[in-house]
């Protein structure tokens, strides 16, 4: 499951192998991929910086090189959080929300300590979504109970995404950058119940249009 190198641990999962082979891809295109990446690495956030705005105006190629330089730092926080039968479903998850991060990361704000912040609204995410699982079929209230049941559906729907997968929706149009930050708001980074009546309906009609588009792409 697990492939050691010179520089880190890796998680062989789906997602990995396709980031992987993408970045094959743009080392042939970009000999100083890899020296972008090391600075990264070495704590190069106004490169990181770059790569984001980037990724935000719909440069796959830019989210790809971002994740795979912060691709040690998510593996390291898998493997110390995580038990190793769920190593390559989390690393996939991780992959998926890093990307949601990226495209929904101020990229105005000074760029100090950039990789942490994005490494750990990414396990924010992880472990809220975690907790929510835990959490919907507790006894709470009417309103509270509606709210945990409504979104699992649409939970089940992100889940199947790879990061790769929702960059080519938002770049196909299917849904635009402010909807996925609605939507992210409204998964990962509230409680339920907190999300107002046009938050939910924004996040909603993100998810339907995600649900169409996928089923389009099939």
């Amino acid at each position: 499951m697990t492939r050691y190198t010179e520089r880190h641990a890796s998680i062989d999962s789906p997602g990995t192998r396709r980031l992987a082979a993408e970045i094959q891809i743009l080392r042939r295109r970009d000999p100083g991929l890899d020296g972008t990446v090391t600075a990264i690495r070495s704590g190069g956030n106004d490169t990181l910086r770059a790569l984001i705005a980037s990724a935000q105006h719909g440069d796959t190629d830019a989210a790809a090189t971002a994740i795979w330089a912060l691709l040690p730092r998510l593996t390291a926080i898998v493997m110390s959080r995580q038990p190793t039968p769920r190593w390559r479903e989390a690393m996939d998850d991780y992959l998926t929300l890093a990307y949601l991060t990226l495209i929904d990361v101020d990229v105005t704000a000074p760029p100090n300590f950039l990789s942490d912040k994005l490494v750990a609204r990414a396990r924010r995410r992880y472990e809220r979504a975690e907790h929510r699982d835990v959490t919907e079929h507790r006894d709470t209230d009417a309103l509270s109970r509606e709210e945990a049941r409504q979104p699992s559906v649409e939970d089940e729907a992100l889940a199947r995404l790879a990061w790769h997968d929702l960059a080519d929706a938002v770049r196909g149009g299917a849904v635009s950058p402010e909807g996925w930050s609605t939507l992210v708001r409204v998964r990962f980074q509230i409680a339920p119940g907190e999300a107002s009546a046009r938050e939910r309906q924004a996040a909603h009609r993100a998810m339907r249009n995600l649900s169409a588009w996928m089923c389009l792409a099939a």
